[in-house]
């Protein structure tokens, strides 16, 4: 009976080491896997997106005023990527998995950035993206759109901080210096013809209240 209780005892502690020492080479796996660099293939599918979040907003400003809240939320991702990217040129690695967006916002050195992008928008983004709120609300969505027109030069300032620190990228060749340099561009383009639109939404609705005051 003895011996039968010790082999049990003894099989139940090699199986808890087993199950611990597969614990920690799961650890040890996934640890590897975060902290390898990011490549150029990362790099050029993040500037992508930024293209699409931005595109996808002209889209919605040029169709549906029922969905003006995604605007706000996609023009967030579209900057918090390129934040995403500042750091990669400035660790070598994406250190957006697993964690808060705050860790990124808290690495730019611009600190008008991190506040108004990292904060303030993050908020209105949240705002409409989980708040119980009428999307319709005019007076709102304006109000974060004129956030949006009055801050557009801390998302080129983001642009030129890329741009910048493209060189100090060990993992970049010229040739891809010189393609993301080119999808920069297109970046910029597109969210001139976003601020655009926005500015057009700005001045309709200011045109309206106007003639519902004279009426």
């Amino acid at each position: 009976m003895g011996t039968k209780l010790n082999n049990e005892t003894n099989s139940e502690g090699n199986n808890k080491l087993v199950l611990i020492s597969i614990f920690f080479l799961f650890l040890c796996l996934t640890s590897c896997i975060a902290e390898q660099p990011a490549n150029v293939t990362t790099y050029i599918n993040l500037l992508d997106k930024i293209k699409d979040f931005l595109a996808f907003s002209c889209f919605i400003l040029d169709n549906s005023s029922n969905y003006y809240g995604q605007v706000i939320s996609r023009i967030y991702y579209a900057y918090y990527t390129l934040a995403r990217i500042i750091n990669i040129n400035k660790t070598e690695y994406d250190n957006s998995y697993g964690g808060s967006h705050e860790h990124i916002w808290n690495n730019i050195k611009n600190k008008t950035i991190s506040t108004k992008y990292g904060n303030e928008l993050k908020w209105k983004r949240c705002k409409y993206d989980y708040d119980d709120i009428r999307i319709n609300n005019n007076t709102d969505i304006i109000k974060d759109f004129e956030f949006i027109k009055q801050n557009e030069s801390l998302f080129n300032e983001e642009i030129n901080m890329i741009q910048k620190t493209l060189e100090d990228n060990p993992n970049l060749t010229n040739d891809d210096d010189n393609i993301i340099k080119n999808k920069l561009q297109e970046i910029q383009d597109t969210h001139i013809q976003m601020i655009e639109k926005i500015n057009n939404k700005i001045t309709e609705s200011k045109l309206k209240k106007r003639e519902t005051k004279g009426a």
